[in-house]
Formats: C-alpha cells, sequence, structure tokens
C-alpha cells in the first residue's frame, strides 16, 4: 500500500507514448538522454527501450559522432523503419509540395509540382495531391500509407475541418478533412500551411532552441504565429495568425473577409500586384523579376509594403516578447532591401525589450517544404497513436 502523499509511478504505457513522442520530434537520442528529457530514471527508460527493441517498434542506430553523450559510448535510439510510411502534404496557392516518409523520419520520396496563381477548387487540388503522393509511393517501393498531414491555405475549423477564412472565393466553407479523408483512405490531420511553415521553423529552422518565436510569413496572404517550444498556437476555433486581416485604416477600402483597411489590401502579394498591373505587369513573377533589377517603381511597391509590415510587426512584438523573429515568404524574393527595411520599422517602433529579439530570415523559404515536412510530423504522430503503441 503506498504511503499518503507518494508519487504514483506513471504507467509504462504512459511512458511509451511520451518516449515514442520524443523520439518523433528530435530524431534518434540516446537512453540516457532520453531519460532527462522524460523525467525519468536511466534504469526505468532503458527497461522500456530494451523491451521496444524486442519488440521491432524502435531499433538502433549508430551513435556516430555523439555517441559519447554523457560520458559513454552507445547507439541512439529510433523508431523502427517497418512500421510504416506516411506523406505530408503541403497544398499552397502556387504550388503542392509532398514527401513520404518512414515513422522514423526517415525521409523516402519528395515531388513538388506548380502551377498557375489561380488555386484552384479544393477537389481538384486534392486530386493532384493523391496522385503525387502515389508517385512517392512507387518511387520509395511502397504500397500504402499509415497516415497523411496535410497543409492548406486558409484558416481551418479544428472541430468540423472546413476553411473558414476566405483567400479567395474557392475554397470558402470546403470540408478540407473530408476531402483528405476521400484523396488519400488512412487517418489524415488538416493543417494551416503558414502555421505548418512556423512549426518546421521553430523545429528544424531558423527559430530551433528559441522561444517564444514569432514567425511571420509574407505572401498572398500574411500570417503571424507565436511558437512556443515548437508549437504554434492555433487559437480556440482554428483562426489564429491571421495578420493579413488586421485593421489598419477603419475608413479603408472593404476587404474580401468582411472587413475594411485590412493590412493585406496594402501590404500583400496581391496588393503589390494591383498596385502595378497597369505600369509594369499583373505577373507576380514578372514583378519579382522587375524587384531583383531594381526597377524603381516596383521597390517603392515593395518598400511601402515593408514600412506598414515593420510597424505591425513591432506591434506584436511589443505583446510577446519574443527570443526570435523569424521572417518568410515570397515577399523576400524581392531581395534583401526588403528585409532590412521590414527590420529598421521593427527596430524603431519596438521598445528595449522586444528590440533584442533576433530578427532573420526563414530557413525553408517559400517552398513549401518546410509545412510539407511539419505536416509528415503530425501523421507520423497519428500513425503511431492508431498502431497503439
Amino acid at each position: 500500500m503506498s504511503q499518503p502523499g507518494a508519487a504514483k509511478a506513471e504507467p509504462v504505457r504512459g511512458t511509451v507514448a511520451r518516449l515514442t513522442n520524443v523520439l518523433i520530434d528530435r530524431g534518434p537520442m540516446h537512453r540516457a538522454e532520453l531519460a532527462r528529457v522524460l523525467g525519468l530514471s536511466r534504469t526505468r527508460v532503458g527497461s522500456v527501450v530494451s523491451n521496444l527493441v524486442e519488440k521491432g517498434i524502435l531499433a538502433d542506430v549508430d551513435g556516430g559522432a555523439t555517441a559519447s553523450i554523457d560520458g559513454r559510448a552507445g547507439p541512439r535510439v529510433t523508431l523502427a523503419d517497418r512500421l510504416g510510411v506516411v506523406a505530408g502534404v503541403q497544398i499552397g496557392t502556387t504550388h503542392t509540395h509532398v514527401v513520404l516518409q518512414s515513422l522514423a523520419g526517415t525521409l523516402l520520396a519528395e515531388r513538388r509540382r506548380d502551377r498557375p496563381l489561380d488555386p484552384g477548387s479544393g477537389e481538384e487540388r486534392f486530386a493532384i495531391a493523391a496522385e503525387m503522393v502515389r508517385e512517392c509511393l512507387s518511387d520509395a517501393g511502397q504500397d500504402r500509407l499509415s497516415a497523411a498531414g496535410v497543409g492548406v491555405f486558409g484558416q481551418v475549423d479544428p472541430d468540423s475541418g472546413i476553411v473558414t477564412t476566405r483567400p479567395n472565393g474557392l475554397w470558402w466553407g470546403v470540408n478540407v478533412r473530408e476531402l483528405s479523408r476521400q484523396a488519400f483512405g488512412v487517418p489524415t490531420s488538416v493543417h494551416n500551411n503558414s502555421r505548418l511553415e512556423s512549426v518546421a521553423e521553430g523545429l528544424w529552422g531558423a527559430g530551433k532552441g528559441l522561444s517564444p518565436m514569432l514567425s511571420i510569413v509574407l505572401g498572398r496572404g500574411l500570417t503571424a504565429h507565436t511558437v512556443i517550444d515548437g508549437e504554434a498556437m492555433i487559437g480556440a476555433h482554428g483562426g489564429g495568425g491571421e495578420l493579413g486581416h488586421t485593421t489598419i485604416d477603419i475608413r479603408g477600402e472593404l476587404c474580401p473577409c468582411g472587413g475594411r483597411g485590412c493590412l493585406s489590401l496594402t501590404a500583400s502579394a496581391t496588393a503589390i500586384v494591383r498596385r502595378l498591373r497597369d505600369t509594369v505587369s499583373d505577373d507576380w513573377e514578372t514583378i519579382i523579376q522587375a524587384a531583383n533589377d531594381n526597377n524603381p517603381a516596383v521597390m517603392h511597391a515593395f518598400l511601402d509594403a515593408a514600412d506598414v509590415l515593420g510597424i505591425a510587426i513591432a506591434s506584436l512584438a511589443n505583446i510577446i516578447d519574443p527570443a526570435v523573429i523569424v521572417i518568410g515568404g515570397d515577399l523576400l524574393r524581392s531581395g534583401p532591401r526588403f528585409l532590412e527595411r521590414v527590420i529598421t520599422q521593427v527596430h524603431d517602433h519596438s521598445p528595449t525589450s522586444s528590440r533584442r529579439a533576433q530578427i532573420v530570415p526563414s530557413r525553408f523559404g517559400g517552398t513549401g517544404r518546410g509545412g510539407s515536412l511539419a505536416a509528415a510530423r503530425f501523421a507520423r504522430h497519428q500513425a503511431v497513436n492508431e498502431l497503439g503503441i
């Protein structure tokens, strides 16, 4: 009989669940390192790990350069590759990016497909994604998925799986969770794609090891996500991070979201195209090339956007006091002057505390790769849960 006030031992299944989650997020680790992260004794963790290795759920890997951690050599441990494969899918407005990974996180295949700026219907884009996943499975010599993680543009209600914001008229009210289930035929999780990119920056990118992180994505949409220890705030209704629909002019023009004077009407890629369509081009790639050629009219448009964005980001930094501000997205392709101008405005409009935050460009950029890797990470968690380990 336990003594009053004695701490209860964590059930073995609880330890296994936490251990596998840590391995998914951090990759192969030594047993002693796992014990420290989990806050458990080396003996307990060693026993659980040995049992999982015997069952083929975990596998030892070569310790390599880090084998001497904690003053002793020994192999690291990871999830076994044989447990299954998952897909991470990022459906952006201009591209679709897919990665195929083992549950251990080994990259098995990867594909990207670009498309015109018109994002297309939900059914069309998910059909393309499903075809790309099948191609990746074929490339990797695999025949089935265990789970899929999907990133889409627009905010997704976490309860219904329905897109609740309106980046364009085609995706409003679309049940992306149901489309995912139909497209991939396996358990799926669906997320906002800029939030996935923010998770990737926090776990593996420019914000790794720094918390809290303010992740800014500047493109056709404008988003700002708070990431704490690698996890992005979602919000009560799945709508966290909508920087673009912050009102900056209460008497401004009407926005498709229903508000007036939204930041996206002034400082997004769409706003820049609209400003330059009659004098330069209505093609985004042509505008980006003109910016890189230092076309004066184009650079004025980007730098005006940078001024407004920098002030908006400074306001967020004043509230959050982040350790790092990571900035990415298509607007950065205009050249270094854009980011320099944003940084100047952030510093000029921040008090001493938030001015100390590092401000750095994103590591993954606008390729979609970071988002698909983060989507695969969620799929790996789901697949392990489905296995009931």
